[in-house]
Formats: structure tokens, C-alpha cells, sequence
């Protein structure tokens, strides 16, 4: 019984060697055709061909594929072909080549020949006997001369002496695609995710005057770098508003939002908004927002372009506002979305009649939100945050601490300013607001925002009180 099985399997092993040995290698070329870039800096590449191939056990090398792709995201369809295997493959082959050889290297191969140099003191000639680092050194006859490199104007060594034939090994790699294959035209699809691509939001609004409310247009680009490893020529390009869950591949996509976080940056523009033209295509797909380009695009490996997503008429709100976390106060526009799409994270820069007033990063902005720019710091706008506390009675198992907080404001600007004040109280297990004056509107985690009206000249004080409980075992 044991014979018999082992029989079997010479067999089995016999039929997968046959099987492998008549595998046939076919280099094909399947180009980059579409490519959907997400804001998280991960690419879906698809790359499509036709071609015609033989029946039997192939394998289709695509040479050159990209390092940077996921390899177990790779995906392969064939209209005519059952795929056994996915695998990157390296082949080493090697070749003659003619090498051109240095100034040192000729005169290696030149030592007991017969040479002749022009040098600013005329002919040299006889047998090269030697040569270091800076000079070289002819013997004729019982003489022996050493000439600088510097001084040689010309220098005539035997014809076969300034090149040979080397070996080199050259390094094949790309993608392997092991298939059954039936005769006739195939149709080969490859898809794969590749973290070396992302693309970030930028926008510019401009503004023509410098009021509480009013109007202005905004323009958004899509800046989209290519660190994929390939080229994209005339492909489909697609750029997404959203974020898919993904697991971490490397500092690549660090590496390329960096690349791409100021793209296209201006520090001016003419007064009106200049006029652009986007050929991007918008439609709401699942969770994502996606903008199609419908011209083909061009991006080579490490370029980067900066193209128009759209733009419209948006409203703005101006504040003035101070955090107590900042020195000092900011000048904040608020942009209101009402266009008919969302606003992917991104930097947004202000135009205030062709002037560059300002930069800020901006949250991904649903429609019918506001998007908050921070512009400039105010310091005519004098701000000062006094606290004092005081611990109040202990009860069993608790403390309780009393904290009364001044928030001192004094309008130094040669304007009225509406002026909105952010402070937070000191977290604890219970956190009780005891009185404000003006009357304080309490946020989330323990923020407050007051509203204040200062005329030029006029200052404030707010003045509120609270106290924080905090509960102990022992």
C-alpha cells in the first residue's frame, strides 16, 4: 500500500513538473488607465489591454510594475484566462556591453605602449612607463619625462585602449501572472491600492471689501501628487471627499501629503477673482464624494498638478475672536457652504482686492456648514485672563474648588468690533457653573463663548464663577 502511494505521488510530482516546464513567459504592457485618489493619501489604480495570446500555461510578466503597490491588493481579470498565481518576480540576465573608458582607466591599459601628448610646451612622445593621481610619466630613449595632467592639451594612445567589453547584470523586475489561457483576444484587467499617490484641497476665495458679512467667490483646486513609481498617461482620473478605513502602509503617505499640502500657493491675485475653467465632473458615490476629470490626464512619477474642482459665489461672516489658549486674538472668516457640494480638509487662503491677507487649514465642510479661516492675530485687540481659586469645604470622599476667572478685553482699534470669547473651566467629576456675568453660553466639554460688542477705545471685563467636585476612595 505504501509503494501505491508513493507511486501516486511521483506521478502528481512528474505532472506539475511537465506543467510548469512547458509555462510559457510572455512580456505584455499594461498600462495605468484609471486611477481614484482618496484623501487619505491611498490610490486605486486600474491598468487595462487587449491582447492576443496563445492557449496553454502563461506566464504574463508586466515589466517595471510599480514597487509601491499593495501586492496582496492586486487584482487580475481575463476574459479568457484562469489565474493560478500573483507574484512580483526578479530576473537577472546578463549582457555585453561596451564601456568607454576613464582618463585613468586608458592609461592603465596604455602602460608600455607607445603615446604622445600635446602640452603647452610642445610635443611628448615615447612609451608610458607610469602615472599617478595628478601626473603621468613618458620614458624615450634614456629619458624619462613626467607631465601634469593640467598641461595636456591632447593625448594619443593606441585605438583599441579607450574601450573593452564588460558583462553586467541587469535586473528584470515587474509583475507575474500565472494562468490557463485559451486561444484568441483577451481582455487583462489589473487593479491595485497604491499608498505612493494622494491629493490634498486647496482653495482661494477672494473678497472685494472688508465688512462683517458679504460676499466673495471660491475657488477649489485638487493638488495631486504622483510618488506611485509610474507614469499615468492619459488616463481617467478621479479625486475622492473622504477617508476609507485602511491599515497602515508605511511613511509613504506622510511623506506625499507633505509633498502636496501647499500646493499652489499665491501671495497675489488680481482684485476679481481670475477666471478658471474645471473639468471635473461631481456625483455623491457611497460614502465619498467624487470628482471626475473628463479630459484624460498626465501626471509622471514625482510630478505634481494642481487643477480647478470648481467654483461659486460663497457668503462670509468676519469675527473677531480670542481663545483664551492664544495670546492674543485672530481675525476669523467664516465661509458658508452653499454649493452644491461638500469641501474636502484642505488650506484655504483669503483675497482681500488682490492682496494675500491670510492661510488656514480647514475641516472637511458638509453642505449648508461653515468653514472657520483664521487670517491674521489682532493685537490692537489687548486681552488678559486672570484666575483665582480657593478650596472650598471638603465633605467625605470629596473636594470641592471654587475658581472665580476674570477675562479682561479692551478694543484698541479705530472701529467697533464684534468680539467672541472662548474659555474652558478645569475638568473634574462634576463641573458646576455658578454665575457669569454677561451671561456665558455653556459648550461642550466644559467650553463657555461669550458675544461682546466693543466700541473703539472701550474695554470689558468678564466675570464668572464655578467650581469643580472631585470624588476620592481610601
Amino acid at each position: 500500500m505504501g509503494g501505491k502511494i508513493l507511486n501516486v505521488a511521483c506521478v502528481l510530482l512528474m505532472l506539475l513538473s511537465v506543467s510548469f516546464a512547458e509555462r510559457l513567459n510572455v512580456s505584455v504592457q499594461v498600462p495605468v488607465t484609471d486611477v481614484t485618489v482618496y484623501s487619505n493619501g491611498i490610490a486605486f489604480v486600474k491598468r487595462d489591454r487587449s491582447l492576443d495570446l496563445t492557449a496553454g500555461e502563461l506566464s504574463l510578466l508586466i515589466k517595471n510594475f510599480t514597487s509601491s503597490a499593495v501586492v496582496e491588493s492586486v487584482s487580475v481579470s481575463d476574459d479568457k484566462g484562469s489565474v493560478r498565481e500573483i507574484a512580483r518576480y526578479s530576473n537577472v540576465r546578463t549582457k555585453n556591453e561596451t564601456k568607454y573608458l576613464t582618463f585613468e582607466e586608458i592609461l592603465n591599459e596604455s602602460i608600455g605602449s607607445n603615446v604622445t601628448a600635446l602640452t603647452k610646451n610642445g610635443l611628448k612622445g615615447g612609451v608610458l612607463s607610469w602615472f599617478g593621481s595628478d601626473r603621468l610619466g613618458i620614458t624615450a630613449g634614456n629619458k624619462f619625462t613626467v607631465l601634469k595632467f593640467e598641461d595636456i592639451e591632447e593625448f594619443e594612445a593606441p585605438i583599441s585602449k579607450y574601450k573593452k567589453d564588460v558583462e553586467v547584470n541587469e535586473t528584470e523586475k515587474g509583475l507575474r501572472i500565472d494562468e490557463l489561457s485559451t486561444a484568441g483576444s483577451h481582455k487583462i484587467s489589473v487593479s491595485y491600492l497604491n499608498p505612493g499617490v494622494s491629493w490634498s484641497a486647496n482653495y482661494k476665495y477672494y473678497m472685494t471689501s472688508d465688512t462683517d458679512t458679504g460676499e466673495g467667490t471660491l475657488q477649489a483646486w485638487a493638488g495631486i501628487s504622483n510618488n506611485a513609481g509610474e507614469d499615468w498617461k492619459d488616463v481617467k482620473l478621479r479625486v475622492a471627499v473622504g477617508y476609507p478605513h485602511m491599515l497602515s502602509y508605511g511613511s509613504l503617505v506622510d511623506y506625499t501629503r507633505k509633498q502636496i499640502t501647499n500646493a499652489g500657493g499665491m501671495a497675489y491675485a488680481s482684485e476679481a477673482a481670475p477666471a478658471i475653467i474645471s473639468d471635473f465632473v461631481s456625483a455623491f458615490v457611497g460614502e465619498y464624494y467624487i470628482y471626475t476629470l473628463s479630459e484624460p490626464a498626465t501626471i509622471n512619477d514625482g510630478e505634481t498638478r494642481n487643477l480647478p474642482l470648481f467654483d461659486g459665489a460663497v457668503k462670509f461672516k468676519r469675527e473677531y475672536i480670542w481663545d483664551t489658549a492664544w495670546e492674543r486674538p485672530h481675525k476669523v472668516y467664516k465661509l458658508n457652504n452653499s454649493l452644491d457640494q461638500s469641501w474636502a480638509a484642505g488650506t484655504a487662503r483669503i483675497y482681500l482686492n488682490g492682496e494675500f491677507i491670510g492661510e488656514d487649514s480647514i475641516k472637511y465642510t458638509p453642505k449648508l456648514k461653515e468653514a472657520e479661516v483664521t487670517v491674521a492675530d489682532v493685537p490692537e485687540i489687548v486681552v488678559k485672563k486672570l484666575v483665582n481659586s480657593t478650596s472650598g469645604q471638603e465633605y467625605q470622599h470629596a473636594r470641592t474648588t471654587t475658581y472665580k476667572v476674570s477675562l479682561n478685553v479692551e478694543n484698541r482699534k479705530d472701529e467697533r468690533v464684534e468680539l467672541r470669547v472662548r474659555d474652558w473651566m478645569n475638568s473634574g467629576d462634576v463641573v458646576t457653573l455658578l454665575t457669569s456675568n454677561p451671561t456665558a453660553e455653556r459648550k461642550e466639554q466644559n467650553k463657555l463663548e461669550w458675544k461682546i460688542t466693543l466700541n473703539k477705545g472701550e474695554s470689558r471685563t468678564i466675570e464668572y464663577t464655578y467650581t469643580v467636585t472631585n470624588y476620592y476612595y481610601y
